[in-house]
């Protein structure tokens, strides 16, 4: 039962990483048709700026959800929303090393997606 529980928190952990993966993959979408709409008014420099601004507020909206975690669920909820939480005792609040761990690995990775679709395009 043990290893029951354990591949059920696999599969969780799983579907949170291609959630993850699923948000970045629709920014750097988004990026793009910017960066496609932005290509006759402005400078190479300057749509590569726009796409580098654009992966800081990705990183920066993930980075707060991820950090402010407080372990709460919702247990009572009416039309109006929830009316009654409940804490989970085991939980343990993330650091802001943590945080900035996080928002360094997110924007990494979305400066580097975000850099290799637009030369593969057609900008840089």
């Amino acid at each position: 039962m043990v290893y029951l529980s354990e591949f059920g928190n696999g599969i969780l952990i799983g579907l949170f990483f291609m959630a993850k993966f699923g948000l970045v993959n629709l920014w750097l979408n988004y990026i793009e048709e910017e960066a496609i709409k932005e290509r006759e008014k402005f400078s190479k420099n300057k749509i590569t700026l726009n796409a580098l601004k654009r992966c800081f507020v990705l990183s920066i909206i993930l980075t707060g959800i991820f950090y402010s975690a407080d372990g709460s669920y919702c247990v009572g909820q009416d039309m109006y929303g929830c009316y009654e939480y409940e804490y989970d005792e085991d939980f343990v609040p993330r650091t802001t090393n943590q945080a900035f761990e996080y928002f360094g690995i997110i924007l990494t990775v979305s400066v580097i997606a975000s850099y290799y679709r637009l030369s593969k395009r057609f900008l840089i």
